[in-house]
């Protein structure tokens, strides 16, 4: 399987003298910092719609990403976006990650071979349609919706002043 990035190593921390861009100048995760590994003290993640599925448009014009992907809802599309995503997280060292189902299959159904069945990352947070949100140990974020909806209509539309409200 041909890999996304394949001119981009692995970023590594190099010190705040690097001049490499893709280098770490601050973030060592190894270091101990108070007793703990500084990756400890700061458990980076990636948002999947944000880092995958966002199109960076705004009031004043259309998307300026380049994604991963035909622009199609194919299941072949979703399972090469997760995958796009996992080297992504890969690359640069992050161990968790947090998604909306919608985002990672289309509404055909579950991509069940996007991921492997054993990877080292771990969701932080997921959403599904239907259900509330739950965080990894379970607890309910305080900005998630919890009026449940239905496989047989669309969800109703979140208020524009919702934190949770975003472009579709």
């Amino acid at each position: 399987m041909s890999e996304a990035f394949p001119d981009i190593p692995k970023i590594k921390y190099e010190g705040p003298k690097s001049k490499n861009p893709l280098s770490f100048k601050h973030y060592h995760a190894d270091e101990v910092v108070a007793g703990k590994k500084m990756k400890d003290h700061m458990r980076f993640g990636v948002a999947y719609w944000h880092a995958m599925r966002n199109t960076l448009s705004d009031p004043f014009g259309g998307g300026t990403s380049q994604k991963p992907d035909d622009g199609t809802d194919s299941i072949a599309n979703a399972q090469r976006r997760a995958r796009v995503c996992f080297e992504f997280m890969e690359k640069l060292g992050v161990d968790y990650y947090c998604f909306h189902d919608r985002d990672v299959a289309p509404e055909a159904g579950p991509s069940r071979k996007a991921m492997p069945a054993s990877t080292p990352w771990r969701t932080s947070w997921s959403a599904c349609r239907g259900t509330p949100a739950r965080s990894s140990s379970g607890a309910r974020p305080a900005s998630s919706p919890t009026r449940a909806t239905t496989r047989a209509r669309p969800p109703a539309p979140m208020p524009t002043s919702s934190p949770m409200a975003r472009p579709r």
